[in-house]
């Protein structure tokens, strides 16, 4: 069984013209053809800088895909109000269950991270996908990927993916490595700033019961978000 991942931070939809457009995030996930995507920098009636829409809803709508909404800050707005940011995943299969997981962080002194975690059935088999956001404090990812590891025990046909703000020779990506593999490890795969791409933040990990066949870095609309999108092809055996 084959599938297409994505991963991309869409950066509430504004573009490096700093435009707010989910149509161009729209047309990139669709012409990608992926069949399970996880987006990073999500506005759920959130603000001014995104029209308090919900993205996720819209471009769930827009795709004709079922999705998840995993916030990590919440803003309230009114007593009957909230807006809302974070991951979402989203795909045509159907989705068994799904949680939102808090990771470690700092109250008060930095921003709340998540792993969005949702459990699909396909041909027969359960699919654990899930999409997180790291900090870019060295020492707050480290603990967060310990929580990522402890969450992703006894856990089969893994597929974490996200921004995780690091590079791949850093020490942080070496201690995921101990128990899932870079579905992109022997290609560069830049992904930021999406305009001129000098750095791989953007990654799809997964287990090793899980086949990486093509890796790649969609580049068809570099102005859609600061990142680009990173698309992976797996194979499950059956």
């Amino acid at each position: 069984m084959k599938l297409k991942v994505l991963s991309f931070n869409i950066h509430h939809g504004k573009g490096l013209d700093k435009r707010v457009n989910l149509e161009r995030i729209a047309n990139i996930i669709k012409s990608s053809e992926a069949d399970i995507i996880g987006l990073n920098e999500v506005d759920v009636s959130f603000g001014k800088r995104s029209q308090f829409l919900n993205q996720a809803a819209i471009l769930a709508e827009q795709l004709e895909m079922k999705f998840v909404f995993g916030p990590v800050i919440t803003r309230k707005k009114s007593d009957e109000m909230a807006g809302e940011y974070g991951n979402v995943i989203l795909s045509r299969f159907n989705m068994i269950n799904h949680n939102n997981h808090l990771l470690f962080s700092y109250p008060y002194l930095a921003e709340p991270r998540g792993l969005l975690e949702v459990n699909f059935e396909i041909s027969g088999k359960v699919i654990s996908a899930f999409v997180t956001h790291l900090s870019i404090n060295p020492f707050l990812q480290r603990k967060q990927i310990m929580d990522i590891e402890s969450i992703l025990q006894r856990k089969s046909n893994v597929i974490l993916m996200g921004d995780f703000n690091m590079s791949p020779v850093s020490r942080n990506h070496s201690y995921i490595s101990r128990f899932l593999r870079d579905s992109s490890e022997r290609e560069c795969g830049n992904t930021y700033p999406a305009n001129k791409p000098r750095k791989k933040l953007d990654y799809i990990f997964i287990h090793d019961d899980i086949t990486a066949v093509e890796s790649k870095v969609l580049t068809n609309d570099p102005v859609a978000s600061d990142h680009l999108p990173l698309l992976t092809e797996i194979s499950i055996d059956e």
